[in-house]
């Protein structure tokens, strides 16, 4: 964080010490505590980016004041502008370039001290770190820009909002699919972890860091035939293991990092924002945004939130068709079960409806639409 674009103009701030600059003495005070308070997030260049133009003002007041008074305050000054040559590209390299792993859970906080707060809510986290724990094996990439660093290890590689998503990166940079494994094993990582729940928000939200077409064709590849499925907890977290050699007729990854994010944000949006004005047309168009990306990328996750919008008008056997299909792709969530489970009972068939809702709570037992569907099975089942 220290050689980040966030610290480039703190070199400066110290001057204020050395000179009485009335001009410069306030926004150079709010700046330094600006820093001080968001330098302890790694990475989170934006919050400090509002203190940028009132550091710029107060160093630049201060060095004035120092060059007036004359040698050898001038020479500090060229020293220090010197200083600021050298420090600029490495900051730009450090933030924009330079990957490397966190120390920290929150802040300043160490990862001990973030699970003593209890967590509330974050099961499944405490789970998916103690089977980490239990099953230690290579440095972890976490494909999400939400963060918990060390609490996933000190090994483990998070990004922040604005950081280009690595699997982005090392598509953009390879030239062959193979490229791609080899920039992971430079790097020790030998597990990815998808959050499904998080993802990759900037490009979920706002499209920023798309791939291009070669770039999204190279990752599409590789991951497929390299990302094996280690663990699942819940229906947020899948972990996968990375195969040194591409596996022949491929590895069925659930989900796909990156590409889900990109691919599926348009009809996310349009199905969101239908939802809230209860608009099942706008929903069916919604489903045939997802039916386009099914059809023209082959992502499990594209069939299974089509199958999911196809439930919602009714459309129970075209549901459970589209359904199966994400299945055979390689989906396995609790959410893909509980909705097989729906399809099903709306087609009179509850034994294979609460099979199916077994299955989901089996994959997430803290699921209540499954659990809920579940009791209402059964209820239905003992009165035959």
């Amino acid at each position: 964080t220290w050689a980040g674009m966030g610290a480039w103009f703190l070199w400066g701030l110290p001057l204020l010490l050395l000179v009485g600059a009335p001009a410069a003495r306030g926004p150079a005070l709010a700046a330094c505590g600006w820093f001080v308070l968001w330098h302890l997030i790694p990475r989170q260049v934006r919050y400090t980016l509002p203190a940028w133009p009132a550091a710029a003002l107060a160093t630049a007041h201060a060095a004035r004041e120092l060059a007036a008074r004359g040698w050898p305050a001038r020479g500090l000054v060229a020293g220090l502008a010197l200083i600021l040559l050298w420090h600029l590209p490495l900051g730009v390299r450090m933030q924009f370039e330079d990957v490397h792993p966190v120390a920290v859970a929150w802040g300043g906080e160490p990862a001990a001290s973030y699970l003593a707060g209890g967590m509330p809510g974050k099961g499944n986290s405490l789970a998916l770190r103690g089977y980490l724990q239990a099953h230690p094996g290579g440095r972890l990439l976490v494909a999400d820009q939400y963060g918990l660093g060390a609490f996933w290890g000190a090994e483990a590689y998070v990004q922040s909002f604005f950081d280009e998503p690595l699997v982005q990166r090392f598509a953009r940079e390879a030239r062959t699919p193979g490229e791609i494994g080899k920039r992971f094993r430079e790097l020790g990582i030998t597990r990815v972890l998808c959050d499904q729940e998080n993802q990759l928000i900037m490009q979920t939200s706002y499209a920023m860091f798309a791939f291009d077409d070669p770039s999204a064709a190279r990752w599409r590849e590789w991951w497929t035939t390299h990302a094996r499925l280690e663990s699942a907890q819940g229906s947020i977290y899948l972990l996968y293991r990375l195969e040194r050699l591409a596996v022949a007729g491929g590895t069925r990854p659930a989900a796909w990092p990156g590409l889900d994010e990109q691919w599926l944000a348009a009809p996310e949006a349009m199905v969101t924002a239908a939802e809230r004005a209860n608009d099942l047309a706008g929903v069916a168009r919604a489903g045939e945004g997802y039916a386009r990306v099914a059809a023209a990328t082959g992502s499990p996750l594209a069939w299974e939130r089509h199958g999911a919008v196809l439930l919602r008008l009714g459309r129970w056997r075209d549901a459970e068709r589209v359904l199966r299909e994400a299945g055979r792709r390689g989906r396995d969530s609790a959410k893909l079960h509980d909705s097989l489970g729906i399809a099903a009972a709306n087609q009179g068939r509850m034994p294979e409806a609460a099979r199916e809702f077994g299955l989901a709570l089996v994959l997430d037992p803290g699921f209540d639409s499954a659990r809920r569907n579940l009791a209402l099975a059964e209820a239905r089942l003992s009165r035959r």
